[in-house]
């Protein structure tokens, strides 16, 4: 993956960087933490093998939003979004302020966790042999929590592999890289494929039915939102469906014209046999292997139609459409696939 070998395995470096706690924006503290960043990894500023990943944006420190840390880290290294190299991840507004910065040619990655009153640097490993190791989210330093662990690697690998910048921004709105996230990117790449929209008037409705970490990149890749009544999130035992079992459901696509007032719908599905084909999807399956799983899907995603698949299409109208998206009843059971034996069988056991 990388083009030379990684030089750094999981070490602590012996940086404390203390800041003041006063609430604003520790301009010196943080340019000092990037330059020493930079210089670990033997990088200067603008370097296109030099990439930043961060939550500021996203969290507060001392009751403060950490918006102003965004333009230090573009200033300081050269990294920008335009560039690709600058990226972001949500997070809860009161976690630490995280910064991680990586050399491409190396792999080599270097993490400061700031707090609002003192900031500590450390190293995190990028090497696929440090990953698959059982204790890796329990074993890196520089005061990185297991979860922060997962949202930095998850993400800064995929950048490291060259991931396209569309499935990075799903990362950032879902805070990392998941086999959910994978199955999201390809069901919404192969939704435009096979119906896109054609009239400044259509627009799309998703009903993520059954729900999960997958409609955080539909959401983002097609631009739905709960607000926009353009997304709506259904829980649905799958195993109470009658739909073909080769396939992995993903929701109820409605592709809608506001001019005609009518439109069209379609139970999208992913096939498993083409997904096992690359490698087994498992949301069981550990972090660290979750990591690695999903990597092997980032030479695939330009080829949605080899996995994308249309259970059920039907006609929608205005009324139909209201009937789908209410929550007093399954919209699978107006579509005829609910199996009643089946959910009486789950509800005995």
């Amino acid at each position: 993956m990388y083009r030379q070998p990684i030089r750094i395995a999981i070490i602590f470096l012996s940086a404390f960087l203390l800041f003041p706690g006063t609430g604003k924006c520790d301009v010196q503290g943080i340019e000092h933490f990037l330059h020493d960043a930079m210089k670990t990894l033997e990088l200067e500023k603008n370097s296109p093998d030099l990439g930043v990943l961060t939550n500021a944006n996203y969290v507060r420190l001392n009751e403060k939003t950490t918006e102003q840390y965004v333009d230090i880290i573009a200033q300081t290294t050269g990294c920008s979004i335009g560039k690709g190299n600058l990226l972001f991840f949500d997070e809860r507004p009161h976690n630490s302020l995280l910064v991680a910065m990586a050399n491409k040619k190396t792999g080599q990655c270097v993490v400061l966790r700031y707090d609002g009153k003192f900031g500590k640097l450390g190293a995190l490993s990028m090497q696929e042999k440090d990953i698959e190791k059982s204790d890796f989210f329990f074993r890196n330093s520089g005061g990185v929590t297991g979860e922060e662990t997962y949202h930095i690697t998850s993400i800064m690998r995929a950048w490291l592999g060259d991931a396209p910048y569309d499935l990075l921004k799903s990362a950032e709105t879902h805070g990392h890289i998941c086999p959910g996230i994978i199955l999201g990117y390809l069901t919404a790449k192969g939704i435009e494929q096979k119906f896109p929209l054609q009239h400044p008037d259509e627009e799309y409705i998703f009903i993520a039915s059954p729900n999960g970490c997958k409609d955080d990149a539909i959401m983002t890749l097609l631009g739905l939102t709960a607000g926009k009544k353009s997304l709506y999130s259904m829980a649905q035992d799958p195993k109470s469906l009658i739909h073909n079992t080769d396939n992995y459901l993903m929701g109820i696509l409605i592709k809608w014209s506001n001019k005609e007032n009518t439109g069209m719908g379609a139970v999208v599905a992913l096939s498993l046999e083409a997904l096992f084909m690359v490698a087994k999807l498992d949301i069981t399956m550990p972090r660290n292997l979750k990591i690695m799983t999903t990597q092997k899907f980032f030479d695939w995603l330009n080829d949605s139609s080899l996995f994308f698949r249309v259970e059920k299409a039907f006609p929608v109208s205005r009324e139909f459409k209201k009937q789908l998206i209410a929550a007093d009843q399954s919209p699978y059971d107006l579509l005829g696939m609910v199996s009643k034996q089946t959910i009486q069988e789950l509800s005995n056991n």
